[in-house]
């Protein structure tokens, strides 16, 4: 990884450690992207196949000038992901234990996140660009 140290999962505990059963989730990079969201449905289609947490990541990059700037950023990156789930919503439904995590960083930052989520997860998808 480069030297980063991957962030801890926002509730500061082990990534996909606090879904059902402890079961280990399907974790997928979302970012708005036609690749990301291919990504996505295949993401849910195996989730409904292994009966799995799923766990849709978004890493968005804060400009850093202000705490109203950051709120803004963050803000914009939570509405990308509401809806991304919007659109997918009739078969992400389906699903009995769906988690989004909306965090900041940067790009390289972002496959650090995933990285890390991946150790704790069953299977990372992701799409070919984005």
């Amino acid at each position: 990884m480069h030297g980063d140290v991957p962030p801890p999962a926002p509730d500061g505990g082990a990534w996909g450690s606090d879904h059902r059963d402890g079961a280990r989730p399907i974790v997928v990079g979302v970012d708005g992207s036609r690749h990301a969201e291919r990504a996505l449905r295949w993401a849910v289609r195996e989730a409904q196949l292994r009966r799995a947490p799923l766990t849709l990541v978004h890493v968005y990059v804060e400009d850093g000038v202000s705490a109203a700037s950051a709120a803004g950023a963050h803000e914009l990156a939570q509405r990308l992901v509401d809806d991304v789930l919007r659109r997918h919503r009739h078969l992400i439904d389906e699903l009995t234990d769906v988690e989004t995590i909306v965090m900041p960083g940067s790009a390289r930052g972002a496959a650090a996140v995933l990285l890390d989520a991946g150790h704790r997860a069953q299977l990372v998808v992701l799409g070919t660009r984005g």
